[in-house]
């Protein structure tokens, strides 16, 4: 994969090139975000990559990659042409639209719900860190007995433990399964809740597929520190 790993590599040193004309201060803040902007400057060399691959995977005409760094990832889509897709680039929805239309994804809905959600949440969004589809809290990975066992041995522990119990019973009746809708013209709109393994956070999601392939989403975070998750290092 070094060709491919070439090509990313020379996909984010241009990005950074394009970053240095709009930055805000001599910090280097620029309209699109600290995670974005230390994404393109790590990924300038790849280590790391993978080609996803199965069922789901072997449908699309582009092939899907993932690049990891620590605990930082991005995925990006590569065609035979070697355009490339940056689709958890979550400053704009511009590359995932294109996505969209090149794979003709709206066709899968509302049939195959099921696909079309794994597919977003290991696509897009990515970026939110380690996502899983969740349908109620009991989806939430939690500690096992013996992790239980040795957390409350001490005050800290116990409290957090309290305070993970606590948090669990907030959101207990807000969580539910996934749901899709459309309207006559064809706009399809999507509710459902992840749950992410870095930093342990319930987030609420609302996707809405316009005319032309036009993608919008809003994003609502519940709770944060949840379950079994970690805190990158």
């Amino acid at each position: 994969m070094s060709n491919v790993a070439q090509l990313f590599g020379d996909y984010f040193r241009k990005k950074s090139e394009s970053y240095s004309d709009v930055h805000l201060s001599p910090n280097k803040l620029r309209p699109r975000g600290w995670l974005e902007e230390f994404r393109v400057e790590i990924f300038q060399t790849v280590d790391n990559l993978s080609l996803k691959s199965g069922v789901l995977w072997s449908r699309l005409t582009g092939k899907i990659y993932k690049l990891e760094h620590s605990q930082l990832s991005v995925v990006l889509a590569l065609y035979s042409n070697d355009a490339i897709l940056w689709l958890d680039d979550h400053s704009d929805n511009f590359d995932f639209e294109i996505f969209i239309r090149r794979e003709d994804l709206l066709t899968w809905l509302p049939d195959q719900l099921e696909d079309f959600l794994d597919l977003l949440i290991q696509t897009k969004f990515n970026f939110l860190g380690r996502p899983q589809l969740i349908r109620s809290v009991s989806a939430i990975p939690t500690f096992t007995e013996e992790e239980m066992a040795f957390y409350t041995q001490s005050q800290q522990g116990r409290e957090g433990i309290l305070e993970q119990e606590r948090r669990f019973a907030d959101i207990v009746d807000q969580i539910q399964p996934p749901i899709c809708t459309s309207s006559q013209d064809r706009v399809f709109h999507l509710n459902f809740y992840v749950w992410t393994k870095i930093l342990g956070k319930v987030i609420k999601i609302h996707c809405s597929f316009g005319s032309e392939n036009a993608f919008s989403y809003e994003a609502i975070q519940l709770t944060e520190q949840l379950g079994k998750f970690f805190v990158p290092s």
